[in-house]
C-alpha cells in the first residue's frame, strides 16, 4: 500500500492491527519476495487488473 498510497507505517499498523510498527514493512517485503505464499496470493488477487 505505501507504494501508492501516503499512508506512515504506524497508520497503516494501527488500522490494520499488525503488531510492532516495523511489522508491516516486513511483512510487505516477506510478502513481496514470496516468504509469505497465502499473503502473496492474496496480494496478487487484489492487485489483479480486470480484464474488460
Amino acid at each position: 500500500m505505501k507504494q501508492r498510497h501516503m499512508a506512515s507505517n504506524p497508520w497503516l499498523n494501527a488500522q490494520l492491527h499488525m503488531g510492532t510498527q516495523t511489522a508491516v514493512s516486513r511483512y510487505a517485503a516477506e510478502t513481496l519476495r514470496g516468504d509469505r505464499p497465502e499473503a502473496k496470493q492474496l496480494f496478487d488477487q487484489l492487485t489483479a487488473r480486470v480484464k474488460a
